[in-house]
C-alpha cells in the first residue's frame, strides 16, 4: 500500500540560512582558509563509504551503499530475451533505470520518472557496458535497477560502484569492477566528491 504525502510540502532544509546567501557567501561557508571543507575534508579528499552486496532477497544480485549522507540501491536480474527483438543481437543489452525516492532530496521527487533520471540511466548504462561481457549472453538483456534513497550528491558515482557490485553478486560475467567518482568546479576550485551543496554552488556558477 503506497501512503502519499502531500504535493505541496516543503523540506524544512529550504530554510536554512545557507540558502540565503550569495554565491561569494555560500563558497565562504563551504570552504574554510586552508581549503577545508564544511565537513572537514580538503578539496581532494572523497567521504568514507560502507558498501554490502546480497541485500535484496528476491533480485539475483543486488548492493547498497552509503557515500557520506548519500545512499543507494541497486538491484540485478536475470537475464532475459530482449524485448521486441526481431534481428538476433550478438551482445547482449543493459537496461538501466535510475529512480529517486520521493524523500531523497530536499525537493519532493516525483513517481513518474523525470528528464534527469532518464538522462543519469543512460550515463549508467554508457559506464556500465564497457564493464560487461556482454558477448556471454548474445540476445539477451541485463536489467539494473537503482534507487536513491537519499542523495546528498555524487549518486550517480555512488549508483555505478554500487551497480557494478551488484552485477558481480547477480554472477554475471565481468572485465573487471568498475568505480566512479565526481568532480564539481567553480572558477578555481575542485572538489572531488562534492556534497548536494557544493555541487548546487557550481550549478550556481555557471
Amino acid at each position: 500500500r503506497r501512503n502519499n504525502g502531500p504535493e505541496s510540502s516543503v523540506s524544512y532544509q529550504l530554510h536554512k540560512k545557507i540558502y540565503l546567501l550569495d554565491y561569494e557567501e555560500k563558497l565562504k561557508v563551504l570552504l574554510k582558509e586552508g581549503n577545508i571543507r564544511r565537513d572537514g575534508r580538503n578539496r581532494k579528499e572523497s567521504r568514507k563509504i560502507f558498501i554490502e552486496s546480497g541485500v535484496v532477497s528476491k533480485a539475483k544480485g543486488s548492493a547498497y551503499i552509503e557515500c557520506g549522507e548519500t545512499k543507494v540501491i541497486v538491484s540485478v536480474f536475470d537475464p532475459r530475451e530482449i524485448p521486441k527483438q526481431s534481428k538476433f543481437s550478438i551482445n547482449g543489452d543493459l537496461f538501466c533505470d535510475f529512480k529517486y525516492s520521493p524523500f531523497a532530496s530536499i525537493h519532493r521527487r516525483s513517481q513518474q520518472t523525470d528528464s534527469e533520471e532518464k538522462s543519469l540511466a543512460q550515463a549508467l548504462k554508457r559506464a556500465m557496458e564497457p564493464a560487461i561481457c556482454r558477448h556471454e549472453f548474445p540476445n539477451f538483456q541485463v536489467d539494473i535497477f537503482v534507487n536513491v534513497l537519499q542523495d546528498d550528491g555524487s549518486a550517480l558515482a555512488a549508483a555505478i560502484i554500487a551497480s557494478g557490485l551488484a552485477v558481480a553478486n547477480a554472477g554475471i560475467p565481468m572485465f573487471d569492477i568498475i568505480t566512479a567518482s565526481n568532480i564539481a568546479i567553480t572558477g578555481e576550485n575542485i572538489f572531488m566528491d562534492p556534497t548536494r551543496e557544493e555541487e548546487e554552488l557550481c550549478l550556481s556558477s555557471c
